[in-house]
């Protein structure tokens, strides 16, 4: 959730993956904040509602309850509605490493 909101706030750094990247929903941070971001566009209020049910324990089957579809039928539509986009190799991205530090985002190439 904390990197949906740097995402919301317009605030992601250099390296942030873009829309349609990513090869599983959980991925990595900024590949679940721009999963989450495309199902609060087809649904507004779906992350508020999911971060409320998750306050104090996470489980998968949450995405299945708000959105009746399992969470791997939900990435594969997502990736799906950025064509070739979202087949593209990420791993240049994911070798990147990005650090927090004292509030900024530093990236080490």
């Amino acid at each position: 959730m904390a990197n949906y909101t740097v995402l919301k706030a317009d605030y992601d750094p250099p390296g942030f993956a873009k829309p349609g990247m990513g090869e599983r929903w959980n991925q990595g941070y900024d590949f679940t904040a721009r999963f989450l971001e495309y199902y609060e566009g087809l649904r507004p209020g779906f992350v508020a509602v999911l971060n409320k049910k998750m306050r104090d324990v996470f489980n998968v089957s949450y995405f299945d309850d708000l959105m009746r579809k399992p969470v791997d039928q939900l990435w594969s539509e997502y990736k799906g509605s950025y064509g070739e986009i979202g087949k593209r190799n990420v791993s240049e991205h994911t070798k990147k490493n990005i650090n927090y530090k004292r509030g900024w985002f530093e990236q080490n190439v």
